[in-house]
């Protein structure tokens, strides 16, 4: 399977803008714009850090990406950074086990959906129609009523976490679960779903949290 050439990324400085591939500028204005239609206009302003690899590119380019950035997304480019402004970035890698972090900082329209190859935070709710989708775990710090995949790839370890757990539609690994038909009461306490005995079972967070703690976890 070929790799997309653009990986869009949230951090704590901004969405950071990976290029994997050496691109021209005119395939960079034409991958970004797929990207952001595909997230309906969600990472559209804003601080952006771009993240050539390898690839090395003119400050004319750099002038023509940061007024693209501006003038169609709103925006505001803070750094270009390569191998060569950055070494170290590229010589200390983390070790292969360590999952990505997305960090969310809005709250998820019906219609927005988010995938991501590795953990998920979500500052805010998740709202009916939407749906988040990670390989790793999904902690919501808001309430979650919309569709819910932890675990994507198989990874029946995951868990899915919230200070609302009311979802529309919650998958572990391969697990599956609805919510349930009529009322119901509805917790003052953040859950967490995991999967036990082949089942996602659904309990106040602190009980998990205690079982680790008990457990040295």
């Amino acid at each position: 399977m070929k790799s997309e050439p653009l990986v869009l990324k949230g951090t704590k400085q901004g969405l950071m803008i990976i290029v994997r591939d050496v691109i021209e500028v005119s395939k960079f204005k034409e991958k970004l714009k797929e990207k952001f239609h595909r997230s309906k206009g969600f990472f559209t302003g804003g601080d952006v850090i771009i993240d050539l690899g390898n690839m090395e590119i003119s400050e004319e380019d750099k002038q023509k990406i940061r007024d693209i950035l501006k003038k169609d997304y709103d925006m505001n480019l803070k750094e270009i950074k390569n191998y060569r402004s950055h070494p170290k970035d590229f010589i200390i890698k983390p070790p292969k086990s360590v999952c990505d972090t997305f960090i969310i900082k809005k709250t998820l329209r019906s219609g927005q959906k988010i995938n991501c190859n590795g953990s998920l935070i979500i500052l805010g709710d998740v709202n009916p129609g939407a749906e988040v989708i990670a390989t790793g775990d999904i902690l919501v710090f808001g309430v979650l009523r919309g569709t819910a995949h932890a675990g994507a790839a198989g990874d029946s370890g995951a868990l899915v976490a919230a200070f609302r757990l009311q979802p529309t539609q919650l998958r572990i690994a391969d697990k599956f679960s609805r919510a349930p038909d009529g009322e119901t009461v509805i917790p003052d306490y953040p859950e967490v779903a995991v999967i036990r005995e082949g089942n996602i079972y659904i309990e106040p967070y602190l009980n998990l949290v205690e079982k680790n703690f008990k457990e040295g976890i």
